[in-house]
């Protein structure tokens, strides 16, 4: 069995047996050999001989191959290698072709039934030609796709599509096996990637113009024995080529217009990041047409593998122009590269110099796309870098969180003490916290034996050599008298320019971009500052780890143990909306994810946690770190919220001061992340709404890699091999979600009752799909399962009436008959949600319009004005009552609440209840609920948006309810 590699015009054909050694070569035109042995022969025999089978696959894939931006591949059946020498089917092995010499990728069908054609004029490397996918080819790549996203194995894979082929019988073209399925997936994707030579441990990306043999950091040999062929490469996905497919098709195009037909609601209300400074300070200059584009450049370290020290590092992008409930989904999000590793960059800069290459290009000359048959020039700017505290310092030139000056927004002078790097308040002199370091000397070895940083912070050093200054248990006493230097904001000035003084490393390699804001344009991302960081913080605290005795928030092992177990015993009562999932605490912290951290401090701290401390100033600090959780990742804020947020992290910030100073906490307690909580508001009022710049898209693109590398040998090969093939997956996937939608849409309009078809007369629960009021697309539906029973065994005649009493303004003329039968469903659809169908899906806060004048007597509508409810939905129906319109309405079991200690209510098994029918309008959203002493549950909600956020006054008792 035989490989052919096959160069058509110009170069030669290399016969590769099923060893993996060369037996000649054959001449196509001239005979040249040299330059594809090297580049192909000696890397297939080094990674068949020295590899396993899953290593040598995945560097004799599609990805692997060099080829320059003008060739092409098409697929040629080939047979599989076998280490016995038999022959199986194999997956695609390529041709190279220039692309002049052909008009697509080869094909048996004259038929084509789909095709991915582009219409883009600039960047030339992007194919375009159509791409041609038959039935069977476009039906395997579907199901590979499938397979990979939920795990399947090829072993699976394999067995299924054998067993589908053998039931068409030659009926049908057969399905692709698993390995030609991958390469046609990898070769239907028209962004063609480069690959840079790179240091064999990751040190970093060498440069064309380097002719040195050996890696300047670690020494390494760049090439092997040959002295062309290097050892590592790594492949880019140019974001140029990326962009412009979303420019290229019309219906993601359209998406894009969102930001240029997007309206603002108030002057005061941050809805976007475009409502922040940053933006209307560049949109005059820099923003001027429609599809202009702003992007966002992510980056962070990851391990590969659950075992090993592999780690990597990836870059990701997100579009800023689509709309904000799809701009975070993966298939509308780009990843450039991954530096493969096995270590982490000594240069990252290097790694960022082809897009930093690629930036300059965009906002100087940007994309030309032909729309409507006009060539349309569009300019793409950077507007801020995210990630962890040290991937962003990296990126920023700044030395890092264990400098003296370890923040990069303001030069505030940190205290070194412990092997580590503190930044309490300025108001602290030296002197006082040698003083606070003596006395707590004990305490202080005692927690040199736990984990000293936070999460995202835990590779960083101490550099000895960065700063003159010492420990300040050996500083002099006039030198400890001194006053800390009051910090100031850096200015973007100061990232241009190397000053180690101020921690500034070296110049920040994007400070010359015009969009380049200075510090906001580093902004602290909320998921690493508050999941991995002042969370962790906060659970040692509690767990003694910076003291216990004193320390007012510590509890006892039994006391964690009791809150783990009403935390475990609430995750029944947490609706699926809200993204945190928090077990037993006190054994199960270790598997928290930032989202779960996020859900503690913003719902169980206030509630369940709160219980177990009587002082005041002890629960309203930790309501004012709740508070500050709270608006920080709000989607929607206003100045009066920033201003809130500013205030509660003063509080927060002086109530630890006031511990430390009481030796109750060890001043230790004054992290880098904390000193972030007071840039916050400075970077909402710059950047927006801090949620639309949060980490977790990057977090959950790492999962998706990390799950498809599999390959440890010659893992970074095979991370540059999935890039590809998410980025072609994505691709399909935004495509067809785009089609599909409209293809939804027109197969529901014949589901949809007419809005003048009396819905009970045809009534046949086999066949009914939805109970709707209008064919319109947003109309709400009723789901089941369905029921039909009459008023009186559903026991809402009352509530019914009430309803319709309220509606007329009084009982006269209101008559329900307890035997008319109703037809209801346990599920409503409204506005993208699905309420009902389980317990935790059904519990909801609700606005229902009252009278609040207890005099009312028989006047219904007297100073009619809306109040807070929470209830349990029971099911939903719609009714018609004389000459009013059909409603559609529920009946729901609300419950009386009972003011907390904190910002959430809670309500008893005793408390009363009552049932009412409301309408549908009233359901505000899903409200979580935490268990608490005796039968307490606290409810709580989630305050992002203008709905959520709307605080009415909540009838405790139910006084107004009729």
């Amino acid at each position: 069995t035989e490989f052919q590699f096959v160069k058509p015009s110009g170069s030669s054909q290399m016969i590769i047996d099923h060893e993996g050694i060369t037996t000649g070569f054959s001449n196509l035109e001239d005979n040249n050999p040299e330059k594809d042995a090297n580049t192909v022969v000696e890397d297939v025999n080094y990674y068949y001989d020295q590899g396993s089978q899953d290593d040598y696959d995945d560097y004799m894939d599609f990805g692997s191959i060099n080829y320059s931006p003008e060739d092409e591949f098409i697929p040629q059946q080939q047979s599989d290698i076998q280490h016995d020498g038999t022959t199986v089917e194999q997956p695609s092995i390529f041709t190279m072709a220039s692309s002049s010499s052909h008009t697509g990728l080869s094909h048996s069908s004259a038929e084509p039934p789909s095709t991915f054609a582009t219409q883009i004029v600039d960047p030339a490397e992007i194919r375009d030609v159509p791409y041609i996918e038959e039935d069977h080819v476009a039906a395997s790549i579907d199901i590979y796709a499938s397979a990979v996203k939920y795990g399947a194995s090829r072993q699976l894979f394999d067995e299924i599509v054998n067993r589908v082929n053998k039931y068409i019988d030659g009926r049908l073209p057969p399905l692709l096996s698993y390995f030609r399925s991958r390469n046609a997936l990898r070769s239907s994707y028209p962004v063609q990637p480069k690959e840079f030579h790179v240091c064999q441990r990751g040190c970093m990306l060498h440069k064309d113009d380097d002719t040195s043999k050996f890696c300047n950091h670690c020494k390494e040999p760049k090439y092997r024995e040959d002295g062309v062929t290097p050892v590592a490469t790594m492949k880019y996905l140019p974001l140029k080529e990326q962009l412009t497919l979303f420019l290229n098709e019309s219906n993601t195009r359209d998406l894009l217009h969102y930001l240029s037909t997007r309206q603002t609601l108030s002057n005061d209300l941050m809805t976007d990041i475009f409502d922040g400074g940053v933006y209307k300070d560049l949109k005059e200059t820099r923003f001027k047409k429609d599809l202009d584009l702003s992007i966002s450049l992510f980056t962070d370290d990851f391990q590969t593998f659950k075992r090993g020290t592999h780690s990597m590092t990836l870059v990701h992008v997100v579009i800023h122009n689509l709309p904000p409930n799809i701009r975070m989904k993966d298939c509308y999000m780009l990843q450039p590269c991954i530096a493969p590793g096995p270590k982490k960059p000594a240069d990252i800069s290097t790694f960022l110099e082809p897009i930093l290459e690629e930036l300059n290009d965009l906002y100087r000359n940007g994309i030309t796309v032909n729309i409507d048959g006009d060539d349309i020039n569009i300019k793409v700017h950077l507007l801020f870098i995210g990630g962890d505290i040290p991937a962003v310092a990296k990126l920023a030139g700044h030395a890092g969180h264990q400098h003296y000056h370890g923040c990069r927004f303001c030069t505030i002078r940190g205290v070194f003490i412990k092997n580590r790097m503190i930044f309490p308040p300025n108001d602290m002199t030296l002197k006082e916290l040698k003083n606070l370091i003596k006395n707590n000397r004990s305490k202080m070895s005692m927690e040199e034996n736990v984990v000293q940083e936070d999460e995202d912070t835990e590779d960083e050093s101490y550099d000895q050599d960065q700063d003159d200054t010492s420990d300040v248990e050996g500083m002099e006493s006039d030198d400890l008298e001194q006053v800390r230097p009051k910090s100031t904001i850096r200015l973007s000035t100061m990232y241009q320019t190397e000053n180690k003084d101020l921690g500034q490393k070296k110049a920040c390699l994007f400070s010359h971009l015009p969009t380049f804001h200075g510090a906001t344009f580093f902004p602290v991302d909320p998921m690493h500052l508050l999941g991995p960081g002042i969370r962790k913080q906060l659970w040692r605290i509690m767990c003694g780890e910076y003291g216990k005795e004193g320390n007012p928030l510590y509890l006892t092992k039994s006391q964690r143990e009791l809150i783990g177990s009403r935390i475990a015993g609430s995750r029944s009562l947490i609706p699926s909306s809200f993204s945190g999932d928090c077990g037993d605490i006190s054994f199960q912290s270790g598997f928290y994810r930032a989202v779960d951290w996020i859900h503690f401090v913003l719902y169980l701290v206030p509630t369940t946690i709160l219980e177990f401390y009587n002082a005041n100033d002890t629960k309203q600090a930790l309501v004012n770190l709740a508070t500050i959780y709270r608006y920080t990742l709000s989607r929607e804020i206003c100045s009066d919220d920033i201003q809130k947020l500013q205030t509660a992290v003063k509080s927060w910030i002086n109530w630890l001061k006031r511990q430390v100073r009481q030796s109750n906490i060890l001043p230790t307690v004054f992290t880098v992340n904390v000193h972030y909580l007071t840039h916050l508001h400075k970077i909402i009022e710059r950047i927006g709404p801090l949620p639309y710049i949060a980490a977790f898209s990057m977090e959950r693109t790492i999962g998706n890699i990390k799950r498809r590398i599999h390959s440890k040998r010659y893992a970074g090969v095979n991370a540059g091999n999935v890039l590809i093939e998410l980025a072609a997956v994505r691709t399909r996937e935004r495509l067809d979600g785009l089609r599909n939608t409209v293809n939804v849409d027109n197969e529901n309009e014949g589901n949809i009752d007419n809005e003048n078809e009396n819905i009970s007369e045809d009534y046949d629960a086999k066949k009914l799909n939805v109970i709707a009021l209008s064919n319109a697309e947003d109309s709400p539906e009723i789901w089941g399962p369905f029921f039909k029973d009459s008023v009186r065994n559903l026991r809402c005649g009352a509530p019914l009436k009430h309803y319709w009493a309220w509606q007329h303004g009084s009982y006269m003329g209101i008559d329900i008959q307890q035997n008319e039968l109703l037809e209801a469903g346990n599920r409503l659809f409204k506005e993208d949600v699905t309420y009902g169908g389980s317990t935790r899906e059904s519990f909801v806060r609700l606005h229902i319009m009252v009278s609040v004048d207890k005099l009312r007597g028989v006047m219904m509508r007297k100073k009619p004005e809306k109040r807070e409810y929470f209830g349990s939905l029971k099911f939903f129906f719609v009714h018609k009552h004389d000459d009013y319109d059909k409603r559609m309405l529920a009946l729901v079991e609300i419950f009386k609440v009972v003011k907390g200690d904190g910002p959430w209510p809670y309500k008893t098994e005793s408390g009363k209840s009552r049932h009412v029918v409301i309408d549908i309008d009233d359901i505000i959203e899903f409200a979580g609920r935490t268990k608490g002493s005796d039968t307490r549950e606290y409810i709580y909600w989630s305050q992002q948006h203008t709905n959520s956020k709307k605080e009415l006054p909540i009838d405790y008792n139910l006084d107004l309810l009729r």
